[in-house]
Order: structure tokens, then sequence, then C-alpha cells
């Protein structure tokens, strides 16, 4: 298996400065658990997208040229690229996005996706039929944000949605 880390916060918005730590550290306790197994080998290995620095149009052209099995990454707006990358690789693709708060707003019509629309945009430019997205979200407080995802896939074509809540 290839595990390709993607370590960036650029299309964060300024909201999640940091998060670009998250694929190293995830790596970390991957191998920490793996190291702990009776005489198994590690059968995985480790790529990384080439992030540009101040240059989010390469850094998105090289997400959206990258191979691999599971992609671990900053942010959010990674996932519309590596989206539009599997299905011109694959074909039709399902996704499962965890944290899925306000991943269907709509935001100040940047010319790229970003952290806030990039289910929106896979959906609109029918990269992924809505029917094939599972909304997963930490917490139900009052349900506007599930709510609120469920009515932009619903209003761009999703005739049943699902979303699942880790507690309530």
């Amino acid at each position: 298996m290839n595990i390709v880390k993607v370590k960036t916060s650029q299309g964060c918005l300024n909201k999640n400065i940091g998060c670009e730590e998250a694929p190293d550290k995830i790596v970390e306790e991957l191998d920490n658990i793996w190291a702990r197994e009776d005489g198994a080998n590690k059968d995985y290995k480790i790529s990384e997208v080439k992030i540009v620095k101040g240059n989010l149009e390469d850094t998105n052209k090289n997400i959206f040229d990258s191979k691999g099995d599971l992609f671990i990454g900053g942010d959010h707006s990674i996932t519309y690229f590596l989206a539009k990358g599997l299905v011109k690789e694959k074909g039709e693709t399902g996704i499962i996005s965890f944290d899925a708060h306000p991943d269907c707003f709509k935001t100040e019509n940047f010319n790229i996706p970003t952290h806030e629309d990039w289910i929106m945009h896979l959906v609109k430019e029918k990269i992924i039929d809505p029917k094939n997205i599972i909304l997963v979200d930490d917490v139900w407080t009052t349900g506007a944000t599930m709510k609120e995802c469920c009515f932009v896939l619903k209003r761009s074509g999703a005739k049943r949605v699902w979303g699942l809540t880790l507690a309530r």
C-alpha cells in the first residue's frame, strides 16, 4: 500500500494553519503501532506530494497528478484535486468525508475550491455523483452544519443524503 502525505494548509482560508503537520503525526503513530506487531513486516510505503509554498495552483496540480492508495493531508481542500485525479484515473469514485463541517458552504467566489466548498464544487461539476458521498461529523449540536450540507447536496441532484455523527 502506498500512503501519500499531502502536507499543506494553503487552501484553508487561514482557518486551519498547522494542519499541514497532521500527515507526519499520523504516519509516526502508524509506524509506532506497526512496530508493536509481533514480527510483522511493515507492508506500506510512504510518499509525499510536492507542495509549492505560496503557489496554490502548482500545488493543486501536483495533488491532482499524485498516485497512491491512501491520502492523508492538511486541510479539506486537497480532496477536490485528489477526487478529480482519481476520477480521471479510475472512473466513478465516492467520498467519505470526516469532519464534514462547512464543506458544502458557498464561499466568496474564489477561482478554485477551498476548504469550505470543495464538496459543492465536486457535485456541481459532476465529478462526484452525490449518491457516492457519505458525510461524517464529530458532534451534532444544533444540526445546522449537517442540514446545510444535505441541503446543498440535494439542491445539486442528490435524491438521498446520508450523514453520520459520532456524538450528540
